[in-house]
């Protein structure tokens, strides 16, 4: 067992990796974690699985390599490190075996142990970006019981990846391209890192995972490919040419970095990637046919969501050299025009994704619409920049150019003092359930949780990747910084206009109250309905229910797919769980 180790991850598809001058196509990351680390790879957190699908057996495990970094006390695993022709070696590869060519990737040999290595490096990378003290700031809990998230790096012969909650596990699969070369899902850094972040969303908003709501599951695809896109900026290996001032150009637009998945993109057929979160998509119905999106669509919605999130980005990464935060960094960086650069990203990158996911951590649990996460967005980036409304008001002009309509928060608690104790809190409630517009009839589930409101740290100490597993919150949270998180859940009806399927169907509904110890209410937060959403929710089931969605796809055993959705009818009133099984990376339904 190695209490740390460095994990050397391919961040740039096979096929692409040619068409870049990258310094490298391999990036080093060092992840520790007091429980350790063993042959696998595998840790507390995460294990691969790398079953042979053929023989039913496990392939050979990747083996430590005690002396092979350049570092005390980190180890890494024997692994041959492939190789681009006219790239530099890294001097933390030191003993590493020279691999293959990353133009020949497609040919290698299935008990190869890099890709096991690669993608356990990125979903680690992906946890640790998400759980570091600027972004979420605490370690995450699986939605599924159980620390250990299972990783199957070649599941099986198909052209798709996938979080699958009931295995708790992420599967990569493969396929053969027109050329005669094998395509690898798992050898796709965004893919990988779009596949955890469902994962990762999943442990903090467990309820959109049954949502049946198109832009609830879009909220998750939205912040995957967010997630993916961010990540790609934070490596090393950027454009760079010694002696050459490094162009800005390329992280404003769209470009590598913006697009997901380019090589897998290709080989279904959808372009140059098969998504780009540098866009103009929008919801208003008037706007021009091909920035519009089908709204019943939870991956062609993603892309206003993540499009809107990118310009946020952009508008940081734009402004950073003038931020007191950034600017003592980056001019002290200024012989490095290229570390300056890093400052500026990584800054941009940090504030934008504490931005998603504080919102997410804050949203009401239930069937939620873009319009609520952002709400939830604005609330928590108030407390947490309360003096610094610079993001909120880009926030606000993105959503209303995309056809997102927003609402004010509810002031009625401000002046109330919330109780915390389940007990009490149930006795608040009932004195308050019209206010939350809570059916008489309904059954309410409370959840309490401690968090803290501090001031985050916006750019990293070095510009090099390493983190711990368990994030060391001792510098940013005291008794002082603590508050309490509340949020009510409860189920509502609405008519069912789907034929043979009931004339009731069942959805969830929610609040959220944020309040300090002493119980002053800060924040109150409640999921909207409309009957727009009504429509696109019937129009999302017609698709799932009664459309081609409706036949089961065949898995490469020649047994069909595990889709997860499941759909009851009793006494007239339809329920649906599992919905988020219906997306795949390439697309609903496939």
């Amino acid at each position: 067992m190695k209490r740390g180790v460095l994990l050397p991850v391919l961040i740039q598809d096979p096929a692409v990796a040619g068409e870049t001058e990258a310094r490298s196509i391999v990036h080093p990351v060092v992840v520790k974690d007091s429980a350790g680390f063993n042959e696998g790879p595998a840790c507390r957190r995460v294990a691969m699985v790398d079953l042979d699908f053929h023989t039913g057996k496990l392939r050979p495990s990747a083996k430590f390599d005690p002396r092979g970094t350049p570092y005390r006390d980190i180890a890494t695993y024997k692994v041959a490190i492939p190789t681009k022709r006219g790239t530099r070696s890294m001097p933390w590869s030191r003993g590493s075996a020279k691999g293959t060519d990353v133009g020949e990737l497609g040919s290698l040999p299935l008990d190869d142990t890099f890709m096991k290595v690669s993608v356990f490096g990125t979903v680690l990378r992906t946890i640790g970006l998400v759980q570091d003290p600027a972004v979420l700031g605490r370690e995450i809990e699986w939605a599924f019981s159980g620390q250990q998230l299972l990783v199957v790096p070649r599941a099986a012969e198909m052209d798709n990846a996938f979080y699958h909650r009931e295995s708790r596990s992420l599967q990569f699969y493969y396929g053969g391209s027109l050329h005669g070369s094998t395509i690898f899902s798992g050898l796709s850094q965004d893919i990988v890192a779009h596949e955890t972040a469902h994962a990762i969303i999943d442990g903090i908003a467990p309820d959109l995972y049954d949502a049946i709501s198109p832009e609830s599951l879009a909220i998750h695809e939205g912040l995957a490919d967010l997630t993916a896109a961010l990540l790609s900026m934070r490596n090393r290996e950027l454009t760079h040419k010694p002696g050459q001032r490094t162009s800005t150009k390329e992280f404003l637009q769209s470009s590598r970095f913006s697009r997901i998945a380019e090589e897998f993109g290709r080989w279904r057929g959808h372009g140059d990637a098969l998504r780009d979160v540098c866009n103009t998509r929008t919801m208003d119905p008037y706007a021009a046919d091909e920035s519009r999106v089908d709204q019943t669509s939870p991956h062609s919605l993603s892309e206003v969501l993540s499009g809107l999130l990118f310009v946020v980005f952009k508008a940081l990464f734009s402004a950073a050299p003038r931020d007191a935060s950034v600017k003592r960094k980056v001019n002290r960086e200024n012989s490095s025009n290229f570390e300056a650069i890093r400052y500026r990203l990584a800054y941009a990158c940090n504030r934008t994704l504490g931005l998603a996911y504080r919102g997410l951590d804050w949203l009401p649990r239930g069937d939620a619409s873009f319009a609520d996460l952002i709400e939830a967005m604005i609330a928590a980036d108030q407390e947490f920049f309360p003096n610094d409304p610079r993001v909120r008001k880009v926030l606000r002009k993105e959503a209303r150019l995309r056809g997102i309509s927003l609402t004010k928060t509810k002031q009625l608690f401000r002046k109330l003092q919330v109780p915390s104790d389940e007990p009490t809190l149930r006795t608040f409630l009932e004195a308050h359930r019209k206010d939350f517009d809570i059916p008489s009839d309904a059954e309410v589930t409370i959840t309490v949780r401690k968090m803290h409101i501090y001031q985050p740290p916006l750019t990293p100490f070095s510009t090099s990747e390493s983190f711990d597993l368990k994030p060391n919150m001792s510098k940013f949270t005291s008794e002082k910084t603590e508050h309490n998180l509340i949020k009510f859940t409860w189920l509502q009806k609405e008519s069912n206009d789907l034929e043979g399927w009931g004339t009731k169907r069942r959805y969830r509904s929610g609040a959220t109250v944020v309040a300090n110890m002493s119980g002053a209410v800060q924040t109150v937060l409640q999921l909207q309905h409309t009957p727009m959403t009504m429509s696109l929710r019937s129009g999302f089931l017609q698709k799932m229910l009664n459309g081609e969605s409706a036949t089961l796809q065949i898995g490469p055993d020649g047994v069909p797919l595990q889709r997860g959705l499941r759909a009851n009818l009793v006494n007239e009133t339809l329920s649906i769980t599992g919905a988020m099984q219906a997306l795949h990376v390439v697309g609903e339904f496939e």
